[in-house]
């Protein structure tokens, strides 16, 4: 019996520890305060709990996003970011490439405040690459069908 009041207990704090949680991330967020790690090309202002620029990779972003636009691909861009030390995967690039926190908006769950983080690169930009991204999407490839039965076996009307 003691050990159920404890297991009731415990879950209890737990409910109430992650919703008090929750509640002070929500709050972080409605202020435009790090909930997370920065992403590449930001640092944490440790005193005022937001995000700055970092001076060291945020170039490196600027690159990838003029790169795309000058019509380089993405085997070049990430040669050149191996080439400076920074190697990095597609997966990676393509998460940078579709980050619209680049473009000054703060986003945290379904919080979104415009102008909530440093500008990085401009919107005209950032829909350019988009743009450019969509046309370069590939489309699966069809492949035909072999059947076990193909052109063996017709129904009645054939």
């Amino acid at each position: 019996i003691l050990e159920s009041i404890y297991q009731a207990m415990a879950e209890e704090y737990s409910e109430n520890l992650s919703q008090n949680i929750k509640r002070g991330q929500q709050g972080n967020a409605m202020r435009c305060y790090a909930n997370h790690k920065a992403p590449f090309g930001y640092l944490i202002n440790h005193v005022t709990h937001k995000y700055d620029i970092d001076p060291e990779n945020a170039p490196y972003v600027k690159a990838i996003f003029d790169m795309v636009i000058q019509g380089k691909q993405h085997k070049d861009i990430l040669q050149y970011l191996a080439d400076h030390g920074k190697p990095h995967s597609k997966h990676w690039l393509y998460t940078i490439l579709h980050n619209e926190r680049y473009t000054g908006v703060y986003i945290y769950a379904d919080t979104r405040i415009e102008n909530g983080m440093p500008q990085l690169i401009s919107q005209t930009d950032f829909e350019m690459v988009q743009s450019i991204m969509k046309k370069r999407k590939q489309k699966p490839q069809l492949k035909p069908y072999h059947y076990l039965f193909s052109g063996k076996i017709y129904c009645g009307y054939c």
